[in-house]
């Protein structure tokens, strides 16, 4: 997933940040995690060509059966893995404005116990954000 993808999700989520200093902040963040982030990809990349993919699903069949699949991409763990991607759980977040400097003032109100892979929520947060906006 690209950076602008990233991007934009915090565009949405941080659109009404009133105080210009907050704005400094994410900018300075942003940036970082750009970085960051294709860092990691290309880290990832090299780490996965090594794994023996046959053994580690036959060592973890229990697991993956448990997860599940993607609700979205169909993919198991070890599908999204080799993808180079990974599943997580959602959570719906209370984020007010203060917690762009103070990360403490985030507030988990739920957690969806449904498995996604990283790319389906956000290629999904794209295309609803791209619907709202009329694209």
């Amino acid at each position: 997933m690209s950076n602008e993808v990233i991007a934009k999700l915090n565009d949405v989520a941080y659109k009404g940040i009133k105080q210009a200093r907050f704005n400094k902040i994410l900018d300075k963040r942003a940036l970082t995690n750009a970085d960051r982030f294709e860092k990691l990809e290309r880290e990832s990349a090299a780490i996965i060509k090594k794994y023996d993919f046959d053994k580690i699903t036959a060592d973890n069949r229990k697991v993956v059966d448990d997860v599940g699949s993607c609700a979205f991409s169909c993919m198991d763990t070890i599908e999204a893995i080799q993808d180079g991607d990974c599943m997580c759980i959602g959570l719906s977040v209370n984020r007010p404005e203060a917690a762009i400097a103070d990360p403490t003032r985030l507030t988990i109100g739920d957690i969806i116990p449904t498995y996604l892979t990283a790319d389906s929520f956000l290629e999904s947060a794209t295309f609803k954000i791209d619907a709202a906006a009329g694209d």
